[in-house]
């Protein structure tokens, strides 16, 4: 799968004084900094490292060699997302975050139960009670990483077993 420079974000580092910056999946860039292991074609868009990628200025080998110690580019692709910043737009974010926030509901309707009734919450009133307590989706985290504490969350709004 390719992605189109329209949809990358910049994934950027600073080491030893110079800047260093990648063309990435936004969503990609996100299961790496998980901790998920991501195929280098489906993480970026091209396997140039830049000084300046919106002036097209590649780093020279030297420079790459002297900050991470070594010239693999899967290595230092994953160095700059996991330890550098990966800008989102702030469409994006609030897409991933709806999407972990939908994952997050299903998983509870899925394992939870109404301890009243013995019957799962309906996906729709998990969502409603999560934006009653303020639940922060955390967007660098997995859906499954939040489960426990959005249950502590909405256990105060909709009485709530989960086994």
């Amino acid at each position: 799968m390719t992605i189109s420079v329209e949809d990358s974000v910049i994934a950027r580092i600073t080491k030893g004084g110079e800047r260093f910056e990648i063309l990435v999946d936004p969503h990609k860039a996100l299961e790496v900094k998980a901790g998920k292991e991501v195929p280098l074609d489906d993480l970026v868009v091209s396997r140039e490292i830049y000084e300046d990628s919106g002036k097209g200025l590649r780093a020279s080998e030297d420079k790459i060699n002297k900050a991470f110690g070594t010239n693999d580019v899967k290595t230092i692709v994953y160095k700059i997302i996991k330890r550098g910043d990966v800008q989102l737009t702030t469409e994006q974010r609030r897409e991933i975050a709806e999407s972990k926030r939908k994952a997050i509901a299903a998983i509870i309707a899925k394992e939870g139960i109404n301890p009243q009734t013995g019957l799962p919450h309906p996906i729709d009133r998990i969502e409603r009670s999560m934006e009653e307590a303020k639940v922060k989706v955390a967007l660098e985290l997995d859906a499954e990483q939040q489960v426990e504490s959005t249950l502590e969350a909405i256990q105060s709004i909709i009485p709530i077993k989960f086994e």
